[in-house]
């Protein structure tokens, strides 16, 4: 089997002689690994199960002068050159539907070179991203803004996320042609003391649209992905009965991974697991080979499981740790 069969096969939840795993890194550290290991292709130089990267258009960002840019919803945004960036403005400054300006899709744009990829990784398990829900709500509004807007304005809150989940909608429509295995929504829900709201208010706004949403990804013949950061663990029976199959980071700070497994493992394949912030920020190689295999070796059983940090490395992780991680990954 190639690695793309492998993860397929995990993702069945059918144990595999070998584990899938994926890693990567942003910024220098990047570049620092493809120095060490050789060549240009960050999925190849470390030997990366998936591709998660698709598609890989970005529509409609406008840079700014002083490293800003406004991406296509009209979220002004700091360049950081080493992740994401962080957001300086956002836009909505009333609970007024009418003050939302949604993009229009351009769909031959969005997924320009996507056909390319696909082909050039057709041996890797493709993840395509179909964009955000509640993460581009607080983005547009401010997330303080947002919570009291979920309280003091819920209907404003539906409406909102009703623009946002016919987006996504529409964009899954679009990767639906594509020979891609999984479609992935970020949707960050938690922090790492727990959820950023109540099961309530999830019932109420998110998992409606997710189960929509889920549906229309799984009728594509697409695998349903999730990417929340932080304790999601009080919202994953609702998860579950919404449709999700594939649940990433599975954050080691943040929620006790092996009880998510046994309570979970049936239903949800992990995508994640290995902690992020201690273990690989500041243990010794030794540590994290010893592990990462005893923490692989566990979570693998019975399939249902993609070897992972919790979060991609950045600038700031020693080079010789982040090798450790792909040495031990690669055994």
């Amino acid at each position: 089997m190639n690695r793309r069969e492998i993860a397929r096969e995990a993702v069945a939840h059918r144990e595999t002689a070998k584990v899938p795993y994926h890693v990567l890194f942003l910024g220098p550290l990047r570049e620092r690994v493809l120095q060490r290991l050789g060549g240009t292709d960050i999925n190849r130089a470390v030997g990366n199960y998936l591709n998660w990267s698709l598609p890989p258009a970005a529509v409609g960002r406008v840079a700014l002068p002083n490293d800003e840019f406004m991406d296509e919803w009209g979220v002004r945004w700091k360049e950081t050159h080493i992740n994401r960036g962080y957001a300086l403005e956002h836009p909505l400054k009333r609970p007024l539907l009418s003050d939302v300006k949604r993009p229009a899709l351009r769909p031959a744009e969005r997924v320009a070179g996507l056909r390319e990829a696909c082909e050039r990784d057709g041996d890797l398990y493709l993840v395509a991203w179909c964009g955000e829900m509640f993460e581009r709500a607080h983005f547009l509004r401010g997330m303080d803004n947002l919570m009291v807007d979920m309280v003091e304005e819920p209907q404003f809150v539906h409406g909102l996320l009703d623009v946002l989940l016919e987006f996504c909608l529409e964009m899954t429509d679009v990767l639906a042609p594509f020979p891609l295995d999984a479609i992935m929504i970020s949707d960050d829900y938690g922090q790492q003391s727990g959820p950023l709201f109540s099961p309530r208010h999830f019932r109420e706004f998110i998992k409606p649209r997710l189960k929509k949403l889920f549906a229309r990804i799984r009728s594509h013949g697409q695998r349903a992905a999730l990417h929340s950061c932080g304790d999601v663990t009080a919202f994953l029976p609702d998860l579950v009965e919404a449709g999700l199959e594939i649940l990433h980071p599975v954050q080691a700070e943040a929620m006790d991974v092996h009880a998510v497994k046994r309570e979970f493992g049936r239903d949800l394949c992990l995508f994640g697991g290995i902690n992020t912030q201690r273990l690989l920020r500041h243990g010794t190689p030794g540590e994290i080979r010893d592990t990462v295999r005893r923490e692989r070796d566990l979570l693998a059983r019975g399939g249902g499981y993609i070897l992972a940090p919790n979060l991609d490395l950045t600038h700031d992780f020693p080079l010789e740790n982040a090798l450790a991680f792909v040495e031990t990954a690669r055994e």
